[in-house]
Parts: C-alpha cells; structure tokens; sequence
C-alpha cells in the first residue's frame, strides 16, 4: 500500500483521505491553527503503516517523542539531528560531501559541494545592497572549505576547523591568510575563490573577514555544535536504502541554528539523487521531506529546480507555512514556480490577506441565479411592479470567508479537481492513532552524550612578514604549537610580526 500525505480525516468511519502520487503537498495555516497535530503527526503514522521513509522539520522537537516508538516499532531506523541540544543525537559532518568526492578524484565535484555550503551561509534574499559583498564573502567560505577539506589532517576535516583557520590566520589584516594560500598550488581548488577575496581593497576586506566570521561562528563557539560536526555517523542516502526517519530538531529560540537544516536539507537531497541514478532513476524506497515552518527555513540552494524534479525521482515535499508571503520572502521571484509545482494544496487558516486573495480566486467562481424586484407609482395612483431574473457569478468562497475558515475543517485544492471541504479534526479524536502514538509523551528522553572537542589545528605561518623576497629572511612556526597546549611553549613569547 503506498503512504500518502493525509488531507483530512473522519473518525466515526475510521476513513483517511490521502494524497499517494509522486507530487509535492502546500501546507498553509497559521501560528497554533494545528498544521502538526491535524496534517504532519497524522502522516507520519501512516508513512510508518505504508513502510516510505520520512525527513521532518521537528519544531521545538515535539514530532520526535511523540512518534519514535511507533517508528521503531514499525522497523524504521531513526536519526536525530539535533540542533537545540547537539549532544543528544547523531553527529553530522558538513564537509563529509566534499570529502568524498575529493577521495574519488572528482575536485570539480567538491569544488560545487564547497560551493553548496558557502553559498547557503552567504545568501540573504532581504540583502539589496551591492551583489559583490555576497558574492565575496561565498568566496571566501568556499575557499576556507576546500582548504580544510585538502589540507587539514582526518580528524579536523570539519566546519570547527574552517572557523579557526579565519579567526587566527585572518587577524592583522588578514596577511598570514593571504600567505597560507599564496603557499599552496597554482592549482589547488581553493586559490582560485580566494583570489576573489584577496581582489578586493582593504576596507572591505576587512568588514567581508568580519562578516564571515560572524557567520562561522555558529562552528566554532558553541561546544556541542562543534561536537556534532566534527564526526559523521549516518549515510546521507539511507533514507532512500532503508525505512528511515530523519529528525531535524529546530530550535525556535535561536534561529540563527536553522541554517543547519537548510544545510541537511540540501545534502541530503543530493545523496538521495545520486543513489536514485545508481537505480535507474529512482529510489528503491520513496522518500518524504516533511518541512513544517518552511517558510523559517533559510533558502535551500536551487530549490525550485529540486522541487520540479523530485517526484519523477520518488521524493515528496510537503511545505507548511504560514502564508505565501514567507515564500515570497525567501524565494523571491520563484514563488509562483514553487506553489505551482505543489499540486495539493491544504489550507488550515491564514491571517496574510494575500494568502486569502489568492485561495479564493483558486477557488474559481459559481453561477448563482438573480431576481431583481421594481415597482413604481404614477401621481394618478396607478402601481406598476416588475420581476427581472438574471445569472450571475461570485467567488466560490470569498476571501472574508477564507480568513474566517472553521476550525476541524480543511480546504483543499487540488490540480485538475474541484476544491473540497474535508473533515480534519485534532488528532486527539483519532483513535486508532492515538493508540500507536505516544501524545503524553512518556518515553524517555534521549541520553546526552560526552562532548569530547577535537584539539585545533591550524597550518604553518610566518612569524614576521617577509621584507625581501628571499626565502632566508623569514621564519616558520608551526600554530598547533601555538593555540595548542603544549609543555614548553611560552605562547607570550611568541611574534607573529603583523
């Protein structure tokens, strides 16, 4: 039996309506309107029933515990990315994609994963400034990667040591970066973006470092996040192999985290792609991105071309958001691309009058049949009285009837059909889900782990700046001896000369 997204439910006759073709679902309603206990948590049970593999959003991580020992008991693998409380899940390389590709001899292919990461760390869809200060800051993100991902030893091939190579070798002004790379190969991947960097004058190179940095951070401050990016400990592809349930824990109260999932987003879609080409197109197990508060998610790199392409492949995407604005804000200009390629459309509730405006002209209009009544007087007294009818038209459901939308009840507007009105109560009234589902939450939560931080690593600089070009004139240290702690070293005694 193929697993399906769930559009509306009737419990007194135990019926689920369900979406079960290979295209992608628009999720819309509003803060607290139940987009998660009505639609997500009703899917994912019969996701497990039907044995297709999930990736969810897991807002504040409530999806997680009340779902996991139905999974498991169905025989799914689970995992856990979890970006509130890192130690408590799986562990996740960011650089684990370019690494391969690089073992493989494919430079040209880490190169565009190095690029992949730079450039969702880098986009901002709000930035109307000058296009350069983005493009250059992606620059040198990606150059920062690829430099890691080439040079730095096994256990450091990770985002943490991306964030110190910028933060130490970029002080001064940035000359013992410029000199770690003016060392290494004419063709080495890394050179060439930063070149683009190095282009720029030193105002701005100054503030884009800085830029950066700040961006970086998120790798290299936070104790647990380092941990977790350190190590890889899953296959990207195994939810395309093997029932897998994927969790990406997203904190509401530090947005700044959910770039993470943006970034897994992106990667894991490029295994599974790369798994469906080894199997003649398409996945032996389809898989379903279930994306609650997408429209919270920053930009997915090329994602209006991921979603007109995955189907075909056997993924799904279901996007809730709260009203099309969101997507507007982050896919400017792509919107209409992305509801388009959305085939089922369940609305909940909005509170964006745009959002309305377009449900109801969706919604397409009826024919109503129209009496006018006259009548008038003449100064003799005599009366006259007429009756005109008429055909006329009116939005099926008007947008003040959009906005005032019941609860327990879902509208739904699918490609080629007529719109429907479907039940969709709380999940609470689903009994037969209520009994697999654990709702009070009475597992126990997941053990944390130790956080063991890998020592830095940062490569050999020049103490003193070079004022000859002659090799003899200047002197290497080594910086583990310098960041690192050490018997014997006096790290005050130590000139870097910039």
């Amino acid at each position: 039996m193929p697993g399906g997204i769930v559009i509306g439910t009737d419990p007194a006759r135990n019926k689920y309506w369900i979406v079960d073709d290979d295209t992608h679902v628009l999720l819309i309603g509003t803060t607290r309107s139940g987009k998660s206990r009505r639609v997500i948590m009703p899917t994912i049970w019969h996701l497990a029933k039907s044995g297709e593999s999930m990736i969810i959003c897991d807002l504040k991580k409530e999806l997680h515990p009340i779902t996991k020992k139905h999974l498991r008991k169905q025989g799914y693998n689970i995992i856990t990315l979890d970006f509130r409380t890192p130690n408590t899940g799986n562990r996740w390389n960011l650089l684990k994609p370019v690494l391969e590709a690089l073992a493989d001899n494919n430079t040209a292919l880490a190169v565009q994963h190095a690029d992949d990461i730079a450039h969702t760390l880098s986009y901002d869809p709000k930035y109307r400034g000058d296009p350069i200060w983005p493009s250059t800051k992606k620059a040198l993100t990606s150059a920062l990667i690829l430099a890691v991902a080439t040079e730095a030893p096994a256990p450091h091939k990770h985002m943490g040591t991306v964030f110190n190579l910028l933060a130490h070798l970029g002080q001064g002004g940035g000359k013992a970066l410029d000199y770690y790379f003016t060392k290494l190969p004419l063709g080495h991947p890394a050179r060439n973006p930063y070149t683009i960097f190095q282009m720029s004058i030193d105002k701005m190179r100054s503030s884009i470092a800085t830029d950066t940095l700040t961006t970086l951070q998120l790798f290299g401050v936070d104790p647990a996040i380092v941990w977790m990016i350190a190590d890889q400990d899953h296959d990207l592809a195994a939810a395309g192999r093997n029932k897998t349930a994927v969790f990406l824990v997203i904190p509401d109260e530090r947005t700044n985290r959910n770039v993470l999932a943006s970034l897994y987003i992106q990667q894991s879609y490029s295994a599974l792609v790369d798994l469906a080409n080894e199997n003649k197109g398409r996945l032996p197990i389809r898989v379903n991105y279930l994306l609650d508060e997408f429209g919270n998610i920053p930009a997915i790199p090329d994602f209006t071309t991921k979603i007109t392409t995955a189907g075909g492949r056997g993924i799904r995407f279901t996007l809730a958001v709260q009203g099309i604005d969101q997507l507007a804000e982050h896919y400017p200009h792509r919107e209409n691309t992305i509801m388009g390629q959305c085939w089922t459309w369940i609305y909940i509730l909005t509170s964006d009058v745009k959002t309305a405006e377009l449900i109801s002209l969706k919604c397409g209009n009826y024919t109503v049949a129209t009496e006018t009544y006259s009548s008038s007087a003449q100064m003799s007294g005599a009366r006259s009285e007429g009756v005109t009818q008429g055909l006329t038209s009116r939005p099926l459901v008007m947008k003040d009837e959009v906005l005032r939308w019941p609860v327990d009840s879902a509208l739904v507007l699918r490609t080629r059909l007529q719109p429907a009105r479907l039940p969709l109560p709380d999940i609470s009234l689903l009994p037969k889900v209520v009994s697999d589902l654990d709702l009070k939450r009475t597992g126990k939560p997941d053990p944390e782990k130790d956080i063991q931080l890998p020592e830095p690593w940062l490569p050999f600089v020049l103490t003193k700046q070079p004022q000859l070009p002659d090799a003899k004139t200047t002197k290497e240290v080594e910086i583990d001896a310098l960041f690192t702690k050490k018997e014997g070293v006096d790290k005050e005694s130590v000139d870097l000369g910039f």
